[in-house]
């Protein structure tokens, strides 16, 4: 049995389609009013737009939502290069649960055998499964973690695959592993967050072992006190499927406080 709230947010008129970049073509899906404010919502490495699909609903009377599928994985098509979103071009950027920690910690998460973030093997193909159960049993988190909503995780795994003949395979392309992933690059990440133009704000999850209360505390060291730290109770790096309704309502408050900064009232 689904929760009715889940039922209704995938009821909410969206709009589905696809845009060429650099000769590729860009999956995405579009709700609320294109003259309304608007938000682009950005989706992890290996995921799809769809783990907005019951969140982005939510938005659509008040704002102009596209969420779309990075080059290579979901329903995109891979790019060449990649395309970098330039700050400069929004208002503001709320940044959910990004790994941030310590050199020292993230050389001790490092030595756990864990290889770092978006890691793999770009000439491996990926593997066929005989049936679509075969497959969903190799569908895992990264980090691994329990969910709230485990029936979120199910949602995620079907659209994550596609059929290839008789079998099942992943949608994302081997070739998204071919780009820089230097270690050097995850230890300066709080620098480059704190350095980076523009307004922010940042959602973790309360039970996050990659943003904790040390990733806090670490990022107000390094210049960021003026960068509000929102933290969700009892979800940890998945925040959509951990928490959904109240990593919703995280969201929603920060839009609407940044509306009213925007548009003061007697203004």
């Amino acid at each position: 049995h689904l929760p009715e709230w889940f039922v209704s947010a995938l009821k909410v008129p969206r709009e589905e389609g696809y845009v060429e970049i650099d000769g590729a073509r860009t999956h995405y899906f579009r709700w609320g009013d294109r003259k309304k404010p608007k938000v682009l919502m950005t989706h992890g490495f290996l995921s799809h737009a769809r783990c907005f699909a019951f969140i982005a609903p939510f938005l659509a009377e008040d704002y102009d939502v596209v969420a779309f599928d990075l080059a290579g994985m979901g329903d995109t098509e891979m790019r060449g290069q990649a395309v970098t979103l330039s700050p400069d071009a929004f208002s503001g950027v709320v940044i959910c649960d990004l790994m941030v920690m310590r050199a020292e910690l993230l050389d001790q998460y490092w030595n756990h055998r864990r290889s770092s973030p978006g890691s793999g093997d770009p000439d491996k193909p990926n593997r066929l499964y005989a049936s679509y159960e075969e497959a969903r049993k190799r569908y895992v988190l990264s980090p691994p973690q329990p969910v709230g909503e485990p029936f979120l995780l199910d949602y995620m795994a079907y659209h994550s695959m596609r059929r290839d003949g008789d079998g099942w395979t992943w949608k994302f392309s081997p070739e998204v592993f071919r780009r820089s992933n230097k270690s050097d690059e995850w230890l300066t990440i709080g620098h480059r967050l704190v350095n980076a133009p523009g307004r922010k704000i940042i959602v973790h999850g309360g039970k996050s072992q990659l943003f904790t209360r040390d990733s806090a505390d670490y990022i107000r060291e390094l210049g960021g006190g003026d960068i509000p730290i929102i933290a969700v109770p009892e979800a940890r790096h998945h925040l959509m499927l951990d928490q959904p309704l109240a990593f919703l309502t995280a969201l929603r408050s920060i839009l609407s406080l940044w509306e009213a900064q925007a548009h003061p009232r007697g203004a």
